[in-house]
Formats: C-alpha cells, sequence, structure tokens
C-alpha cells in the first residue's frame, strides 16, 4: 500500500478489505480488471465502504491484448463503478520485482541467493500475456522445475503458492447446465505436499484438493483420502454420474485395493459434497 497524504494506492493482494474505511482509494487496472474470485470480494467490500479511484494502466500490453483488455475493463467498470478514472503508466518489470516474493514467500526463502536471479531470469524470458500482475507468473513453477529438476521441496512449495495466487483472482463461474450430474468444482486443483514442503506450509503431507469456496469468499483446502481422490478421479474422465451412481462406480474401480464397508464409501462422497469440492447431481 502507497500513501500519498489521505489518499492511498492498494496493492494487491492485500489481507484484510475492512482495515480500509472511509478513505480515498487508488485502485489499479493491473490489479483488479476481469478479476473473480477471492480479488472481487475483497473488492465489493473496498467500494461499498470507501471512495475510488481507478487507474486506466495499459501501455505495457503487447497490441494483441488491447481489444480483450479493453472489453474486460468496460466490464469491470460497470460494477466497481469509481468515482473517477485516469489513464496512467506502470513501471512492469519494477511492479514485478515487487510483487514476486509476495506471490512465493516461502519460494523466496527457499531459493535463498538464487531467488531474484531466477525471478530476473523468469521475466526476461516470457512475455507479458496478461493485463493482470499476478498472471504473468502462471509459468513460473514450470520454470523452476527446468532449472531444479530435483528439487522436489522447492517445486511442490512454489506449486501450492502459485495455486493460492491463481485462486485469489480467477473469474470462473459454476456450470448450471446438466445439472443432474455431478461435476468438480471448477477452480478445483490438487496437488501433493511430501513431508518436508509440508512442514514448511505447516500442514500434514498428503494430497490436497484446493479451491475457491464463493459461498464464504475463501480459498480452502482439504486433505483427501484415497477414497476421496477414486471419486475425483471418476469425474476427471468423460462419463457422467448421478449421486445414487458414483459411490457404487467408486467402490468397482477401487476393488480390494481400498477396503473400507459401503457406508465409509458414501460418506467419503457426502464430505466432498459438503465441502463444495464436487458440485451438482441429482437424484
Amino acid at each position: 500500500m502507497d500513501q500519498d497524504s489521505k489518499i492511498l494506492t492498494v496493492k494487491f493482494p492485500i489481507a484484510n478489505p475492512n482495515s480500509f474505511d472511509g478513505q480515498d482509494l487508488v485502485l489499479r487496472s493491473c490489479d483488479v480488471v476481469g478479476v473473480g474470485g477471492v480479488r472481487r470480494a475483497q473488492l465489493q467490500v473496498l467500494i461499498l465502504k470507501n471512495r475510488v479511484t481507478l487507474l486506466n494502466q495499459f501501455g505495457y500490453l503487447p497490441e494483441s491484448l488491447r481489444p480483450f483488455y479493453e472489453l474486460e475493463l468496460l466490464k469491470t467498470l460497470s460494477w466497481i463503478r469509481p468515482a473517477q478514472t485516469q489513464i496512467a503508466t506502470l513501471d512492469f518489470l519494477a511492479e514485478q520485482k515487487d510483487l514476486f516474493p509476495r506471490i512465493f514467500p516461502q519460494t523466496t526463502l527457499l531459493l535463498g541467493d538464487m531467488a531474484f536471479r531466477q525471478r530476473d531470469l523468469y521475466l526476461q524470458q516470457v512475455d507479458v500475456g496478461s493485463w493482470l500482475l499476478q498472471e504473468h507468473w502462471r509459468y513460473f513453477v514450470g520454470f523452476l522445475r527446468k532449472q531444479f529438476p530435483q528439487q522436489k521441496k522447492i517445486l511442490q512449495v512454489a506449486h501450492w503458492e502459485w495455486v493460492y495466487s491463481w485462486l485469489e483472482v480467477q473469474a470462473l463461474s459454476e456450470s448450471t447446465s446438466e445439472s443432474e450430474f455431478l461435476r468438480p468444482s471448477s477452480t478445483l486443483q490438487t496437488l501433493i505436499l511430501d513431508i518436508e514442503a509440508a512442514e514448511i506450509l505447516n500442514f500434514k503431507p498428503g494430497l490436497y484438493a484446493l479451491w475457491f469456496d464463493e459461498t464464504q469468499g475463501q480459498i480452502k483446502e482439504f486433505c483427501l483420502s484415497a477414497e476421496h481422490a477414486v471419486l475425483l478421479d471418476l469425474l476427471q474422465e468423460d462419463r457422467k454420474y448421478r449421486s445414487n451412481q458414483i459411490v457404487e462406480m467408486a467402490r468397482l474401480q477401487a476393488g480390494s485395493n481400498i477396503n473400507i464397508r459401503p457406508e465409509e464409501w458414501e460418506k467419503a462422497f457426502l464430505t466432498l459434497k459438503s465441502q463444495g469440492i464436487i458440485k451438482g447431481g441429482s437424484e
């Protein structure tokens, strides 16, 4: 957050939008245009409690992106409704260098003296592909995988931090078509944490589901059991299931590899449904 007299420029990500109340705020298009997820929920709080100016920053965008940016800008202006809009410049590289340790705090610590060298190499190699600053880091985990293919701890921590960053801004909506069939949450991501990475992130080791819970405006994480994983795996295929079909199919697919009672399969399914990891599925 930058402060100039009583005017505050908000730089995302932020922890608590309620810390801004009755103030003159400056929002930047590179942080807010076209966003969904946590970011949009936070913006709804900010615009309700504060007077907002929007900086329209587009000089760093390639010509091919400009029409898409302008379309999303108009959509965003329709709900943010700033008191005024100003055209402004943006030092893209400087902003990305500042943003990097805020998106990847633990990864930065793990890389140590190499962190900012890897940051700068990535920025040199990857062209601008989005107006959102955070979106520029979508290939960073793959970049690290090429640089450090044996460093599983670094790669898992970076993946976890990137998924959180991605979920924060994604404007993905849940499908309402074919509601009688089950489907995973549109924002669902799964990833593995081994012991070393889990300790760094203060979680237990395991396979995790991460998703945006639109009812609470939060990113959620849930450690999956073997039966949870089988149920979700079925929904990655082309076949469609209703609620009264998937449990039996999961039992058949698991066979003797997962030896639990039938009611435990039902319980696992209901847990995924109640968490919002699985959507749809009327009887």
